[in-house]
């Protein structure tokens, strides 16, 4: 099994009306896993799958970068896109 890897998730859009209703802003920064608490549960919920993904070596064929991944929360109403990056130590 491959070590696993440094992962950093980005806020790089908020779709919608602009406004997270939690208060995320674009440049939002976590790293994965010491800052889950920081970051809105749903979202979480959301990208979770996809961080184990790269952390454990894998990538997404329709991906560019096999070490950067985008996602969005769930809010319809405003959809909050993140970017989760696979950084080499």
């Amino acid at each position: 099994m491959p070590d696993k890897q440094r992962i950093v998730i980005r806020v790089t859009e908020i779709q919608g009306r602009g406004e997270c209703h939690l208060g995320h802003k674009v440049g939002d920064c976590w790293e994965y896993p010491d800052d889950v608490n920081k970051m809105c549960g749903m979202l979480l919920h959301t990208i979770y799958p996809d961080i184990r993904v790269l952390r454990f070596g894998g990538s997404f064929p329709w991906d560019e970068d096999p070490d950067r991944h985008y996602l969005c929360c769930p809010d319809p109403h405003n959809p909050v896109v993140v970017e989760i990056a696979r950084l080499s130590e």
